[in-house]
């Protein structure tokens, strides 16, 4: 899974956010999709191309949190991403 070329993260007032550029400003315009401090950090770990196995791999090296609380982040993150058309499977 990868981050499709037209979206962007960028950091704006402290807030993480997903934006659409070109062709894919439309489909996010009406719907700017915020993304906490892991949830960016999956975004950058999807950047590079990545299993739903290895963003969670990732984070555990990262973050203190239980595997199925990590499992259920990366899967909510990637559902929103995948509705806005962010990610290339």
């Amino acid at each position: 899974m990868k981050i499709k070329n037209g979206f962007i993260l960028r950091e704006i007032s402290g807030v993480n956010v997903v934006i659409g550029v070109g062709a894919n400003a439309e489909k996010i315009k009406n719907s700017m999709v915020k993304l906490n401090e892991s949830g960016a950090f999956i975004w950058k770990v999807l950047e590079k191309g990545a299993t739903v196995d290895e963003v969670v791999s990732a984070l555990l090296n990262e973050y203190d949190a239980p595997e199925e609380v990590i499992r259920l982040d990366v899967e909510n993150i990637i559902k929103t991403l995948k509705e806005i058309g962010a990610i290339d499977d």
